[in-house]
């Protein structure tokens, strides 16, 4: 119905009047006034009625028209957690003293599955009293003696006598697997493994979205296993505020899983395969890029055990020990080493490394050597081609930055 005085024209619309529990739909507000006149848009809190919550809403939206008159927008996206057929009363559109009402809607929200209502109501049925075997309780508690004796003297053999023998070496602490390469792993294994296409459905996405929130944990330290899925996507909003479509992919994820859980959903092909990239693509655009140093020391890693020198290739070996360096100059310092002689680089380079001569001394031997190598067939001793790596490793330990207070917090 709509509302038609002193020009000013109401209405309210709803893009669908019938969903599942939990999903989605717009209310679209809209107002046509001349330009003379003022109206003021229904305002709402977190719902527009009871059960029925507002998820999202648009800034109000102001067109001119082309006779002149002014056209208001404003979207409100709505979802509702309870089966049960809603009516949402005319709202008010307040212009001066007057007050203009749209017409009533109607939102009818479904379960995705019918419950057997004619099935009578049983109680719960009394446990079961096992019968108690004496000799089958003797027996278990003779057996775990014998095992604790056998840990006792396995240990007492491996650290003691191992000790006195030195055959136990000293392991180092292996140091914790970045969260994303955890993840990816994690879901390289369960694409792998195929199981929705096998019947099992419920573990697919419960696997998923399990690695999906352990790394969420991770990278984000929000113990979103320790929550529901809104408390996860309340937590991670904020942290998303720039990568609205990401936020929405991951929430379209949780609550597909949430439904096949909860609510026995049946799920598509393309919804199964869907999640799975979802997964893929959350991990993917939340992985810090990687700084000047790490790709430049993975680099040189990659050199060191390549043997390249070791295998009579002196020069290639020298080219791409000093191209590391040039790009990591380039990234870490915006002097484009690439582009330069050594001669240029090193001017470049001398006020950068005024405090630290010694280092500035290294760079310079080893980028002279890589240029005899290079341009005049300069034969180099072994320790020549050791030193060259170790300068390089320095170059780039003694010239990345110290972390700031939060990266240091990050890394405890």
């Amino acid at each position: 119905m709509l509302n038609v005085l002193l020009a000013i024209i109401v209405s309210a619309t709803i893009d669908s009047t019938t969903l599942f529990i939990g999903d989605q739909t717009t209310v679209r507000l809209q107002a046509t006034c001349d330009a003379t006149e003022q109206v003021q848009m229904p305002v709402y809190g977190e719902t527009l009625i009871n059960e029925v919550e507002i998820v999202e809403r648009t800034n109000i939206d102001t067109t001119k028209l082309k006779d002149g008159r002014f056209q208001l927008n404003q979207q409100l996206t709505v979802t509702s957690f309870k089966d049960s057929l809603f009516f949402i009363s005319p709202i008010p559109f307040v212009s001066g003293e007057d007050t203009f009402w749209s017409e009533g809607l109607t939102l009818n929200v479904v379960q995705p599955f019918e419950i057997d209502t004619t099935l009578a109501i049983t109680d719960i049925k009394p446990i079961a009293k096992a019968p108690i075997w004496a000799w089958g309780i003797i027996r278990w508690i003779l057996i775990a003696i014998l095992l604790i004796g056998l840990a006792i003297g396995s240990y007492y053999l491996y650290v003691f006598v191992g000790k006195r023998k030195g055959v136990i070496p000293e392991k180092p602490a292996e140091p914790a697997r970045p969260a994303e390469e955890v993840a990816l792993e994690k879901l390289d294994q369960i694409k792998e493994a195929k199981i929705w296409q096998s019947g099992h459905v419920k573990e697919y996405h419960t696997e998923l979205t399990d690695v999906v929130r352990e790394y969420i944990g991770s990278r984000f330290d929000v113990r979103s296993s320790e929550k529901t899925s809104d408390e996860t996507l309340r937590a991670m909003k904020p942290i998303l505020s720039e990568k609205k479509d990401l936020f929405e992919q991951l929430r379209k994820m949780l609550s597909l899983a949430d439904l096949v859980k909860f609510a026995k959903w049946t799920t598509t092909p393309d919804e199964n395969e869907m999640a799975l990239r979802t997964a893929y693509t959350f991990v993917h655009e939340t992985t810090p890029e990687p700084t000047a140093e790490e790709v430049a020391l993975e680099k040189l890693d990659q050199i060191k055990e390549a043997k390249i020198w070791q295998s009579g290739q002196v020069k290639e070996y020298h080219t791409e020990l000093t191209d590391v360096v040039r790009e990591y100059i380039g990234s870490r310092f915006d002097v484009r080493s690439s582009e330069k002689t050594s001669d240029e680089t090193l001017r470049a380079m001398k006020p950068i490394l005024s405090e630290k001569k010694d280092l500035f001394e290294q760079l310079r031997k080893m980028l002279s050597l890589a240029d005899l190598v290079k341009f005049a067939k300069w034969t180099t001793t072994p320790d020549e081609n050791e030193m060259a790596l170790r300068t390089a490793y320095t170059f780039v330990h003694e010239t990345t930055p110290e972390p700031t207070e939060e990266e240091k917090e990050e890394t405890v």
